[in-house]
């Protein structure tokens, strides 16, 4: 007698592979921001702000300079320029007062 010997069969193995999950990145809460809210959104709208901010702060003095050469003589303007260029005294600072208030004084009295 033969013995019938049952061929081995091995068993197959399935893998089971896991479907591989990534982690989700989670959208990020921004958190409330502390201290003084940005005046401006971007780095180059603050430069062009400073820029026209600087310019304005400029025009006035130049504005009231024009102004104020505008309104007097050229013997006056002359008479600015030599006083720049000069170092007054203690007493010559305290002439100039009694120089420019003198004037005007003598003609009050004379317009009444």
């Amino acid at each position: 007698m033969n013995p019938y010997v049952e061929p081995q069969v091995n068993p197959q193995v399935e893998l089971v592979v896991a479907p591989v999950v990534e982690p989700q990145a989670e959208p990020k809460v921004e958190a409330p921001k502390q201290g003084r809210p940005r005046k401006y959104q971007t780095e180059e709208e603050a430069k062009e702000k400073a820029r026209v901010q600087r310019k304005q702060f400029k025009q006035r003095p130049r504005e009231k300079q024009k102004v104020f050469k505008s309104g007097i003589s050229e013997l006056q303007l002359s008479a600015q320029k030599l006083l720049n260029k000069v170092v007054l005294s203690k007493e010559d600072l305290i002439k100039v007062p009694e120089i420019i208030e003198g004037p005007k004084e003598q003609t009050d009295d004379i317009s009444n």
